[in-house]
């Protein structure tokens, strides 16, 4: 989910994409653009993990896509979470796994929780 400190820049949690492009992004320095891309026009500024992100937004430094279950534990009161049409995004992944063998327990909670809700495993 999109986060970022209350009471800084963004008063209310109902923002636009365009009011969020007005703001600094925090994001993973794990992200690369690709060299076809071009760079984001808006400021950002960029953490090499969560933790260090949801620090940053928790300061007041910008808002972040941070995963909700961390903000629910880390975030307590300081970080709030935005409602940004489009959010949260949904990501594509493909789980591959060799039919030989069955899964273990740990495979098999990460394949069930990965198509809850989408695409059953072809």
């Amino acid at each position: 989910s999109a986060s970022k400190a209350p009471n800084r820049t963004m008063h209310q949690s109902n923002v636009s994409n365009d009011e969020l492009k007005t703001q600094r992004e925090l994001r993973l320095s794990t992200f690369e653009l690709d060299d076809k891309d071009t760079a984001p026009p808006h400021a950002t500024w960029s953490a090499p993990g969560y933790l260090m992100l949801l620090e940053m937004a928790s300061l007041g430094f910008g808002w972040t896509e941070l995963p909700r279950w961390m903000v629910q534990r880390f975030g307590r009161d300081q970080l709030v979470e935005l409602t940004v049409p489009g959010w949260p995004r949904h990501i594509r992944v493909d789980a591959v796994w060799s039919t030989r063998r069955s899964l273990g327990p740990a495979g098999a909670w990460l394949l069930e929780n990965l198509t809850r809700g989408g695409a059953a495993p072809r």
